[in-house]
């Protein structure tokens, strides 16, 4: 292993304890967690759902286990998840075991499938809620009703 993936090894550390800390945390002291929300223009003035809508939604599900809600919101943050724990697991077995082979590969199927995921959420998303009027976010059906 060479000095810069040994360091994104340690980063990668840094971020999971940082997040089971984190998680420990919310669970056992059921502390609160105010998102604040950036605007989002294209949803306040266009009424739909832009390409990243869900994803805090989705993160918060995932802390409260509630998995298929979060997959609902963004499926695109449980895909990312995966991608990062494949590459973690693929590190650890580096680091420890056989540091001249690299486990995790960049591969463009994985490229072009987290970007098949964004624009057909998306896609399919807006469809059904200006078509059906199906919103299962449940903001933007006031505005759709026929």
């Amino acid at each position: 292993m060479n000095k810069t993936e040994r360091i994104n090894f340690y980063i990668c550390n840094a971020v999971v304890f940082g997040g089971i800390i984190f998680c420990v945390l919310f669970w056992c002291f059921k502390f609160q967690i105010r998102f604040t929300l950036i605007p989002c223009y294209f949803h306040d003035w266009l009424h739909l759902y832009c390409l990243g809508c869900g994803g805090t939604r989705a993160i918060k599900a995932l802390l409260n286990f509630q998995l298929v809600d979060a997959f609902m919101c963004n499926p695109l943050v449980i895909y990312g998840i995966l991608l990062f724990l494949y590459y973690y697991i693929g590190s650890w077995f580096r680091y420890f075991s056989h540091p001249w082979k690299k486990y995790f590969k960049y591969r463009k199927w994985m490229e072009t499938f987290s970007k098949v995921i964004l624009i057909g959420v998306f896609v399919l998303r807006n469809v059904l809620l200006v078509f059906w009027q199906i919103d299962y976010l449940g903001e933007l059906k006031q505005f759709w009703i026929k």
